[in-house]
């Protein structure tokens, strides 16, 4: 498969977050991750954000489950350091994007709030000042 051909399958399942049922956004969820695993950088250029919408959404803890475990491989790969700087960076460069973290490390189902905090802890891994600095400026 050619790298224009793996963009344009990302772009549709990134599109599927958005506008598919919550059995076929679990699926996108999980294709991504998979496609994750090999090209981190592809995957968060065209997903992240729209992953980080989906969690905005209040869905189920399945859903948060996957899109957790999603943004969890695009920040951490053993294969391409850059990439997971260049995703790291990507989500704490908007302030809403750490409380909506910091948020879901309440969230009842505790699952949820582990992975949160493994996802926080590796972007501390990662950009910690710049981590700290969101935190901060967060509300009480």
């Amino acid at each position: 498969m050619s790298s224009s051909e793996i963009v344009i399958q990302v772009k549709q399942l990134a599109h599927r977050l958005e506008n598919a049922s919550s059995s076929e956004r679990l699926d996108a969820l999980f294709e991504l991750g998979s496609m994750a695993k090999a090209d981190p950088g592809m995957v968060g250029e065209y997903a992240l954000k729209r992953t980080m919408d989906f969690l905005r959404e209040q869905g189920s803890s399945e859903e948060y489950q996957e899109a957790l475990d999603l943004i969890f491989r695009l920040i951490k790969n053993s294969r391409d350091k850059d990439a997971c700087v260049v995703n790291a960076n990507i989500i704490v460069s908007e302030e809403t994007n750490v409380l909506l973290f910091l948020d879901l490390l309440e969230h009842e189902d505790i699952t949820v709030g582990i992975m949160a905090s493994q996802i926080l802890t590796e972007i501390h891994h990662i950009s910690g000042q710049q981590l700290e600095n969101q935190i901060q400026m967060c509300p009480d």
